[in-house]
C-alpha cells in the first residue's frame, strides 16, 4: 500500500532513505478496568521499544524477558508466557500489575522521531459517571502520531530547500561552468515545492479520512496522486511517466551557456544519476554517470556523511508521513480490554459483553491517531433490588434507554439522588406529579416523555 507514495518519495528526494524491516515488531495488551476505577494491565513488546524508565521492576508485580511469539502462534494471556530460558538476549519485554489509576500506568510506549525532537505515545484517559441504578464506564487509548497539517508543511518546505541545495550543488560541480542550471532550482522552489506540498496534502487527506489502508489504500493514493500530477502535466504516476516528464522538462530548465540546448549524453547522466534510468553503450553495458560520485561527495563533505544526511532527510519525512508509515517497520498492535458490566459501544471488535479488542498497524494512527474507545454500561443490582425490588434493568437495551434519558437530564438526576438517600421513591414520584401538572409547552413536554419512559424502564407502579 506504500508504494505508490515511496516511488514519489524517492523521485523527489532522490535517494532511498531506509527500507522497510524484513519482519514485524509485535505489541500486545491486556487491559481490564474494574468498577473502582483501578486497572489491571499486561504489556508485551519489544525490549528496546520499552523505555528503561517502564522496565523497572517495581513498576510491575511481575517482569519476564520472553521469546517473541508471532499472531498465528499466539494462545492464552500474557502471564502465560514462559521466561526466557535459551541463552542470550530475550527479544521481548513482558510485565503486568493492578494500578490505582489510569494514570500510573508506566508510559511503556514512546516511538522517538529520527531527531528525537517529537514523540509518539499511547494517551489513556477514563471516565467513571454514576447515574444512580447504573454506572457508565469510558475507556480511551490514542496511539498518537507527529503529524499536524501547518508543521506538514513548514517540513515540506524545509524538506524541499534541503533537497534543491543538495541538487544545486551536485551540478554545480558536476556540470561545471559550461551549463546554466538556475532555472531548474527557480522551478524546484517554485513549482516544484508546491507540487510536492499537495502530494503531501492528498497524502494527509487520504490519511485523516482513513483511506489508505485496506484492499484499495494503493489505488486510491494511486488516483490522488495522479490527480496532483496531471494538473502538472504529468500523464501518470508511473515511474516511466516521471521519468519521461524530467526527460522533456530538463533541457527546458538546464542549458549551455553557449546557447546550445542540453546534450544527450549529459541529459543521460542527470536522468542516471536520479532515476537510475538504464541507459546502455555501444557495448550493450550499462552507463554510469559521474553525477553519482559527485553526489556522494556533496553529502560527505556538505552534510556530514550518508547517515547523516538520512537523518536529516527522515527527521524531516517524519513530519510529512509520520514516525510509522514507510521505510520503517511494521509495528502490528493487537490490544483487548475487559470492562464492567456491558460494552454498548465500543471503536473495536466485541470479543464479548464485556470484551473488546483492537488490531491495527501503527501506521493507522497516521495523522489523527489511532483512537481506541470502549463504553460500558454496569447495573448497580443492589441498589436496584433494595430500591425497586427487582432488577428491571439488565439487558443492553434497558440499560442503554436508561442511559440516554437520566444522562442527559442533570435534574432528573438529582432527583434519583434523593431517592436514594431517603431510601424511597418519592422524590421521582413528586417530580413526575409536578411535570404532568405543567402545562408549560415544549421541551417540558419532551420531560413528561422521558418520565414515563423511565417510570415503565425501572417497572415502577402507578
Amino acid at each position: 500500500m506504500w508504494d505508490q507514495f515511496e516511488r514519489f518519495w524517492i523521485t523527489v528526494v532522490g535517494v532511498a532513505l531506509l527500507s522497510c524491516g524484513c519482519g514485524v515488531d509485535y505489541y500486545r495488551a491486556e487491559t481490564r478496568l474494574h468498577s473502582d476505577g483501578q486497572i489491571d494491565r499486561a504489556i508485551y513488546q519489544p525490549v528496546e521499544s520499552v523505555p528503561e524508565k517502564a522496565r523497572q521492576a517495581k513498576l510491575w508485580q511481575e517482569t519476564r524477558k520472553v521469546k517473541e511469539v508471532e499472531d498465528s502462534d499466539w494462545t492464552g494471556h500474557i502471564a502465560d508466557l514462559p521466561g526466557w530460558s535459551d541463552g542470550g538476549e530475550a527479544s521481548h519485554f513482558a510485565g503486568w500489575n493492578r494500578f490505582a489509576s489510569v494514570d500510573e500506568i508506566p508510559d511503556h510506549f514512546v516511538a522517538q522521531s529520527p531527531d528525537e525532537s517529537r514523540q509518539g505515545r499511547l494517551v489513556r484517559e477514563t471516565k467513571r459517571i454514576d447515574l444512580v441504578f447504573v454506572t457508565e464506564h469510558h475507556w480511551h487509548e490514542t496511539l498518537t502520531d507527529i503529524v499536524t497539517i501547518d508543521d506538514m508543511h513548514v517540513a515540506c518546505r524545509e524538506l524541499a530547500d534541503l533537497y534543491t541545495s543538495y541538487i544545486d550543488d551536485v551540478l554545480t560541480e558536476g556540470l561545471g561552468a559550461d551549463y546554466d542550471h538556475q532555472p531548474l532550482i527557480v522551478w524546484m522552489q517554485g513549482e516544484g515545492k508546491q507540487w510536492f506540498i499537495e502530494l503531501a496534502d492528498a497524502y494527509y487527506e487520504a490519511g485523516a479520512l482513513k483511506l489508505l489502508h485496506g484492499g484499495g489504500g494503493g489505488k486510491e493514493m494511486q488516483r490522488r496522486f495522479a490527480t496532483v500530477g496531471a494538473r502538472r502535466g504529468l500523464k501518470s504516476d508511473k515511474n516511466q511517466a516521471v521519468e519521461d516528464f524530467a526527460t522533456a522538462k530538463l533541457p527546458e530548465l538546464i542549458r549551455r551557456k553557449d546557447g546550445k540546448p542540453l546534450d544527450t549524453e549529459t541529459l543521460d547522466s542527470i536522468l542516471i544519476w536520479l532515476f537510475g534510468k538504464h541507459v546502455e553503450n555501444a557495448q550493450g553495458e550499462q552507463k554510469t554517470s559521474p553525477l553519482v560520485d559527485v553526489a556522494k561527495r556533496v553529502v560527505a563533505e556538505k552534510h556530514g556523511g550518508k547517515d547523516a544526511f538520512s537523518r536529516k532527510l527522515t527527521a524531516l519525512g517524519s513530519r510529512i508521513w509520520g514516525l510509522y508509515g514507510p521505510f520503517t517497520t511494521p509495528r502490528q498492535f493487537d490490544y483487548s480490554i475487559q470492562m464492567p458490566g456491558t460494552i454498548v459501544e465500543t471503536s473495536g471488535e466485541i470479543l464479548a459483553d464485556d470484551r473488546t479488542q483492537w488490531s491495527f498497524t501503527a501506521s493507522e494512527a497516521y495523522p489523527l491517531g489511532y483512537h481506541m474507545r470502549s463504553r460500558s454500561l454496569e447495573p448497580n443490582v443492589a441498589k436496584m433490588k433494595k430500591m425497586l425490588g427487582g432488577q428491571p434493568l439488565s439487558s443492553r437495551e434497558s440499560l442503554l434507554s436508561f442511559a440516554s434519558i437520566v444522562g442527559g437530564d442533570d435534574d432528573l438526576l438529582t432527583v434519583l439522588k434523593q431517592c436514594v438517600k431517603i431510601q424511597n421513591m418519592s422524590p421521582l414520584k413528586k417530580y413526575r406529579a409536578k411535570a404532568e401538572a405543567d402545562k408549560t409547552p415544549p421541551p417540558r413536554d419532551t420531560t413528561i416523555v422521558e418520565i414515563q419512559r423511565l417510570w415503565k424502564l425501572l417497572k415502577l407502579s402507578d
